[in-house]
């Protein structure tokens, strides 16, 4: 009975273990530098900083004075979703629009979900992977 029991614990164990694993991996297909286009102010860095998944983008049209803009991420299941600045909003926002082209090397998503100045909601981006 006791090595049924120890049975047991250790697969309960592995199971979380493995699960653990597969879902720090699933975060890191964004890790690295998105392009947009040809021009290098376009583009998203998805990042690991203080244990946190951290994008960072210029919110700025003008590449020669750029403002960046960082906010949490999280990704699982192929759902991206940001975690909003205002204080009193603590919870991540689904990013609808994501939708991979080439799973791991390019993705789709619409401009408003990134820049709210936008006025259109039919601008989307396609970012590929450099």
């Amino acid at each position: 009975m006791k090595r049924l029991s120890f049975l047991t614990i250790v697969i309960s164990l592995a199971a979380i273990l493995i699960s653990c694993k597969k879902e720090a991996a699933s975060e890191t297909i964004l890790s690295g530098t998105w392009i947009k286009g040809s021009n290098a102010g376009d583009t998203l860095q998805f990042m690991r900083i203080n244990n946190k998944n951290i994008l960072r983008y210029s919110i700025s049209f003008n590449p020669a004075l750029p403002a960046y803009k960082e906010m949490e991420y999280k990704y699982h299941n192929g759902k991206l979703s940001v975690q909003l600045s205002a204080p009193t909003l603590r919870d991540f926002y689904p990013i609808n629009s994501f939708t991979w082209k080439q799973v791991g090397s390019e993705f789709q998503i619409q401009g408003i979900e990134l820049f709210p100045i936008f006025s259109s909601t039919q601008v989307y981006y396609t970012y590929r992977k450099i």
